[in-house]
């Protein structure tokens, strides 16, 4: 996680363009100098990741970045765990726009703070007061949150547990009720009931 000069970041899921895990890449080899101990371990495979492999030696920081390719499921807590924080970098288009990362709920499961690019359908789950949202396509912006990660770790680790409880909230035990109630309103024909009630969990 946080420890001394050490800082531990994750990435973990498909490496292509519209995932933005180059700009991270670009983002750390912009805070080595100020952050000696920073390593980012992007797990998964994809069009982009031999492109990102170079990238990070044509930056210098081939020794900051892992890129294990794809990893056994059982190793994934562990490496969660490690981290400070989980990162998600993705580049804005229709498709990522509309796009709830599984990412993000297994971080926020383990415990794990994210930080992620501003992201109508994420938010739509987890607030400001869950989750650091950083800018779209700015790598200077994703330079300000993972700062402000290694500086406030209170902070962060205040906003996982409260993203945590959010999660809770989505659990299949109490979703199931809302998906029961929507299915016996759409059953009783229009008119049978009021249903605006039903419009997502965050209500």
């Amino acid at each position: 996680r946080t420890t001394g000069d050490a800082l531990e970041l994750i990435y973990h899921g498909t490496i292509a363009r519209r995932h933005g895990v180059d700009l991270l890449v670009r983002a750390v080899a912009a805070l080595v100098p100020e952050i000696p101990g920073i390593r980012l371990t992007a797990c998964g495979e994809g069009v982009l990741l031999e492109e990102v492999r170079g990238l990070a030696l044509a930056l210098g920081v081939a020794g900051s970045v892992e890129l294990p390719g794809m990893l056994p499921l059982e190793s994934m807590r562990g490496l969660l765990l490690r981290a400070a924080a989980e990162v998600i970098p993705l580049r804005t288009d229709p498709a990522t726009r509309l796009q709830l990362s599984v990412k993000a709920h297994e971080a926020v499961a383990c415990g794990v703070p994210v930080l992620s690019t501003e992201n109508p359908t994420l938010r739509h789950h987890f607030g400001d007061e869950e989750i650091r949202y950083f800018q779209p396509d700015s790598v200077d912006d994703v330079c300000v949150a993972i700062r402000e990660l290694r500086r406030l770790p209170a902070e962060a680790a205040a906003r996982a547990a409260r993203a945590a409880v959010r999660l809770e909230r989505f659990a299949w035990r109490h979703q199931k009720e809302v998906y029961r109630d929507l299915i016996d309103a759409l059953a009783a024909g229009p008119g049978a009931g009021e249903i605006h009630h039903l419009q997502g969990a965050r209500s």
